[in-house]
């Protein structure tokens, strides 16, 4: 890549970039389209969320030329950046906001004789220099934004999983778990729940194909990309999602989190407690209730009551004191009673 220094008027944002992008679709905005002052006010008002803490600290330490600014050529005195928006608005808004004079010396040698940047010319794909960036780099997309990529790279450029994995640096079971959940997110949306809704269950369903049970009880087809046990999809999307009770209040998602997901997953065939978290939409009562996990329980606590036992030795016994005798003559007449109330209940 060759340096060249540009005036700030002749670079332009990255309209496609993934960062501000929260749409489940692929139509790129043409080279033609790019310097489209409509297209670039849009990406420049939604760097603005992103772009206060560094503008400020660029204003208090200077610009420092510590990472690459790269980008492509649109004509012969035009570019847009491929890697640096941010920078990029940061230094367009210090340019429209502070004067020359106020500013250190970095930031007056750019604003009066243009920025540094790095021209790819093409050399090298700019989706990979993103994910190379942005998925393991330095400041990280957002979950969608990451998995959105990789269906680019998957879907439109034809990588595999493996060559995809080993470009942007990640493992392939990773790489495998950002596709999918991004699909199953798309078939959500196509399924009638708003996209404003649906990108932001990202991690839910990241973490959904990430857990053996649920993908199990959803009945996950990794040919068809898509959970076939509809009837469960269909109670999963609703606790996922805010849902309108009888009286037209809005509730609150009943799994909210990874975590609360991580829980819920210990009762999944638990026929009566899933029945309370559709009921209650509170999972913790759903799981306080589990009669399997009750089971569990009880299983371990008599486990502990046996291990406790089988840990006396004969010594101990010989040296056993009036009350640790007492003790295990309450211990015996406990346990006979509660196998005798058990023959009963198998004799009901």
């Amino acid at each position: 890549m060759q340096t060249e220094k540009i005036k700030l008027e002749n670079l332009y944002f990255d309209p496609d970039n993934l960062r501000y992008d929260d749409d489940f679709t692929f139509n790129e905005v043409p080279q033609d389209r790019i310097m489209n002052k409509s297209n670039q006010i849009q990406v420049y008002k939604k760097l603005q969320n992103d772009i206060s803490e560094l503008k400020d600290s660029i204003v208090e330490n200077d610009f420092l030329y510590i990472e690459m600014i790269i980008a492509d050529k649109i004509d012969k005195k035009n570019y847009y950046i491929v890697e640096g928006n941010r920078r990029l608005a940061s230094l367009k808004y210090i340019n429209e906001n502070y004067d020359i004079d106020d500013l250190k010396p970095n930031l007056q040698k750019i604003m009066s004789e243009g920025l540094e940047i790095k021209v790819n010319n093409k050399n090298y794909d700019e989706d990979i220099l993103m994910g190379m960036r942005h998925i393991t780099g330095v400041k990280h997309w957002n979950g969608f934004s990451k998995a959105k990529l990789v269906v680019k790279l998957k879907d439109q450029k034809n990588y595999d999983f493996e060559t995809i994995s080993k470009k942007i640096g990640k493992r392939v079971a990773d790489v495998k778990k950002q596709y999918f959940s991004f699909k199953l997110l798309q078939k959500m949306e196509s399924d009638g729940y708003s996209k404003f809704e649906v990108k932001n269950l990202y991690t839910i369903f990241y973490e959904t194909l990430a857990k053996p049970t649920f993908r199990d009880w959803l009945d996950w087809d990794e040919e068809r990309l898509e959970f076939m046990n509809k009837n469960n999809l269909e109670r999963f999307y609703k606790w996922v999602s805010k849902v309108e009770d009888i009286d037209g209040n809005i509730k609150d998602e009943a799994i909210s989190s990874p975590q609360t997901l991580r829980e819920v997953s210990k009762i999944l065939n638990d026929e009566y407690a899933l029945e309370i978290l559709d009921t209650t939409r509170n999972p913790f009562e759903a799981i306080n209730n589990s009669k399997i996990l009750k089971d569990k329980k009880l299983v371990k606590t008599l486990k502990k009551v046996l291990d406790s036992l089988e840990s006396i030795s004969t010594t101990d016994l010989e040296e056993l004191d009036i009350e640790s005798k007492e003790y295990l003559e309450k211990i015996e007449k406990k346990i006979e009673s509660n196998l005798k109330y058990l023959k009963f209940l198998e004799s009901e």
